[in-house]
């Protein structure tokens, strides 16, 4: 019995003494250094690495293993690219026994790296590897010769743990002058295990001189990966950022991100599942599949943006708002749509934009790569009320600039391209957007539609609504096919009530300089060519024709001029400043040509009791027009210190209206008082020879009389006349 104790006493007491007999042995006759050139030549066999191990090799007692000092690594033209401090291999105790000892954790200490980028094509980073040899055996090459065994003293790097501490990574882009340093970064991967989650950690802090950019990172997870690395799987991931931009943001930007992340690199899935990013205010969730990465990749993703205020948003960016009407425009904002990508088709299914009180539901595709089919990028929207005069800038009391001021601050250069041609011949689109009401300037129109069509250097927009009690529709089409693009427009208005229009925009030049009220009617045609201002507008022909019934001047009396012009026919004054400055009509009808800047005029305008014909030019280049009109009295004037007798209902009054765009009716159209000198001459002639005759009829009847009288008037009528 005795004797049994001795023996398990002994095993207990002697193995584990032995073993740390056998390893302090190793420690003692087994040089760390000797594993230098295998690994130096282990690098260079193995990757063509020109690594060096410029410090000394020893053995680490507390954890066991080898720790090497002072690497560096240079590239192919032996030029200095990497370097650590210190490297420490953990060793697993029983396999040194093997005479392989196995790595099973590996700390890398003051790894710093220098990243220079001298142009597209050129970088030190392309240059630490050796370019890959042709492989192309010709018929004389020798067999390749069996690799080479692993040579003696080789150390196995299968890891259980790898620590990456105080590095840095400095990267320099000679080209956009750009100086990116990330120090410290910090990786952690610890209990690394086949088929099981163990936890992985990074952290680092990035600077960028040039716009002045501070960003830290931390992020924590757990990695899964299969034994043959095929199957990957990240869950638990959280990753937090900050990042300090004054050019871009006065208080810090503030990134959080969470997801599960898992892919296989066999049938080449990847699914991100349950992703939440947050940046400063705005959320984010997701859910993406995406397969056949490497190959006509697919993708199946659905994304939610919450409510958020993007006013907010783009303030803390720095990005200034003008002012707006509403206070709490561009507060509520929020989108959602389902991704999808298959065979290099996106699709974005379920669109759903939410604006403050106005939302749009509808779908977009977009074709990617050379698009052999000519699938056009299509975009269909349907809203259902967007009221712009929200975020349209409040009413100011200083008066805006006049047009022509304007143009003098901003002259337009004649020999500036209108049109980017080559862009405008590559377009593909077919957007259609229907809004259910669209109010600006307190005006508000009902099912607005708005069409785009690009194909082949072809362009057709269209416009169609509802508008106060009628309809308007505008199309526009561009053939950009040559170098002289063609321009066709074509416009029409149908039964529109132009009151509650002039009301609506209640404009303080529309009250200075008089308004028109009645049912309006409108069709126009024009045509131009051109990509230069110039000639543009010199080519532009066109037509139009207009119908304004029941309506009224307001700002503008014909009455007034009319009898004004009966009074100084019959040499007397008339005061008519107390009568209504307006004209109300039954009808209003013309129509216009335009040529060589030049828009030829003719209308009528049909009164209680006045007829107006016109015609005249107006120019548009210098903004001026000069109208003649005349002004005939059909019936019995309202005004009773208007006096017409039968001799003047049919005179006409010349009227002229003469001047700048921007001139009061009251005073643009006045009275042709020169022309009017010469319908009273001819006037007074004619009552000369009316009396005349009156008194030759008296006298023959008084001598002559019955019969007798007729030949003789007819002969002194020749004379008279």
């Amino acid at each position: 019995m005795n004797k049994a104790i001795k023996i398990i006493l002994l095993v207990v007491l002697g193995v584990p003494l032995l073993g740390l007999l056998l390893v302090a042995g190793v420690f003692m006759f087994k040089d760390a250094n000797d594993f230098k050139p295998a690994i130096e030549e282990q690098a260079r066999n193995a990757a063509g690495l020109q690594l060096s191990i410029e410090g000394n090799l020893s053995w680490s007692i507390i954890p066991i293993g080898l720790d090497i000092n002072k690497i560096s690594i240079k590239d192919q033209a032996l030029q200095d690219f990497a370097s650590a401090d210190r490297i420490l291999a953990s060793i697993d105790f029983w396999s040194l026994f093997s005479g392989a000892p196995k790595v099973e954790t590996i700390l890398l200490d003051g790894l710093k790296l220098n990243l220079i980028q001298f142009s597209e094509t050129e970088n030190n980073w392309s240059n630490v590897l050796p370019a890959k040899a042709d492989t192309t055996k010709s018929p004389e090459s020798k067999p390749e010769a069996p690799a080479e065994e692993s040579p003696e003293n080789s150390l196995n790097f299968l890891v259980e743990s790898f620590k990456l501490i105080n590095t840095g990574v400095k990267f320099e882009s000679k080209k956009d002058e750009l100086l990116l340093n990330i120090d410290p970064l910090n990786l952690t991967l610890s209990n690394i295990t086949f088929d099981k989650a163990f936890p992985i950690s990074l952290d680092f802090a990035l600077s960028e001189k040039k716009n002045q950019l501070d960003l830290s990172s931390e992020l924590n997870a757990l990695l899964s990966m299969s034994k043959d690395l095929s199957v990957f799987s990240i869950t638990d991931l959280k990753n937090s950022v900050e990042i300090n931009a004054p050019q871009y943001s006065k208080e810090p930007i503030k990134i959080a991100l969470s997801t599960e992340i898992k892919a296989n690199t066999k049938t080449e899935n990847v699914s991100i599942n349950t992703l939440k990013l947050i940046f400063n205010e705005l959320r984010i969730n997701a859910n993406v599949a995406i397969a056949n990465y490497s190959n006509d990749l697919a993708l199946d993703a659905n994304v939610d943006l919450p409510v958020f205020s993007l006013k907010e948003l783009l303030t803390q960016l720095n990005i200034s708002l003008p002012p707006m009407l509403a206070s709490d425009a561009l507060e509520k904002v929020a989108v959602s749509a389902d991704i999808k990508l298959e065979k290099q088709l996106v699709s974005i299914n379920g669109l759903n934009i939410k604006l403050d009180e106005s939302s749009w539901t509808g779908n977009l595709s977009h074709a990617l790569g050379e698009n052999p089919q000519k699938l056009p990028t299509k975009l269909k929207l349907h809203g259902n009320k967007l009221n712009l005069d929200r975020y349209l800038p409040p009413a100011s009391d200083e008066p805006a600039p006049a047009a022509q001021e304007q143009a003098k601050a901003s002259p337009t250069n004649a020999e500036t391209e209108l049109l980017p041609l080559d862009t405008l011949r590559d377009l593909n689109i077919d957007i259609s957007v229907l809004q259910d009401s669209l109010s600006i300037k307190n005006i508000n129109t009902q099912a607005v539609n708005i069409s785009l069509i690009a194909k082949d250097g072809k362009l057709s927009q269209s416009l169609s609504g509802k508008l106060y009690e009628g309809s308007y529709s505008l199309t526009n089409k561009l053939n950009a096919q040559t170098d002289t693009p063609v321009w066709q427009t074509e416009q029409s208005i149908t039964n529109l009530n132009l009151a509650p229009v002039v009301d609506s925009l209640n404009l303080e030049a529309l009250k200075e300089y008089g308004s028109i009220k009645g049912m309006l009617n409108f069709a126009g045609k024009f045509d131009a060519k051109g990509n230069y201002l110039t000639p543009l507008m010199n080519s532009a022909t066109g037509n139009v024709n207009f119908s304004i019934d029941q309506g009224a001047f307001e700002g503008l009396s014909l009455n007034a001029l009319s009898c004004k012009g009966l009074a100084l026919i019959n040499k007397e004054t008339l005061d008519t400043s107390s009568w209504p400055n307006a004209t109300p009509f039954k009808s209003l009808k013309g129509d216009a040509t335009l040529a060589q800047q030049n828009l030829s005029t003719n209308f009528d305008i049909i009164t209680a009791g006045l007829q107006a014909d016109s015609k005249g030019q107006i120019n548009i280049d210098k903004s001026e027009l000069s109208i003649k009109a005349i002004l005939k009295i059909i019936g019995e004037s309202e005004q009773h210190s208007c006096r017409v007798n039968e001799k003047l209902k049919n005179v006409g009054i010349p009227v002229i209206c003469e001047g700048s765009f921007t001139t009061p009716p009251a005073e643009l159209c006045k009275l042709d008082t020169s022309r009017l000198g010469n319908i009273a001459k001819d006037l007074a002639v004619e009552e000369g020879k009316r009396k005349i005759n009156k008194e030759v009829d008296r006298a023959l009847e008084k001598h002559l009389g019955g019969d007798d009288k007729q030949p003789v008037k007819s002969l002194l009528k020749k004379f008279i006349n």
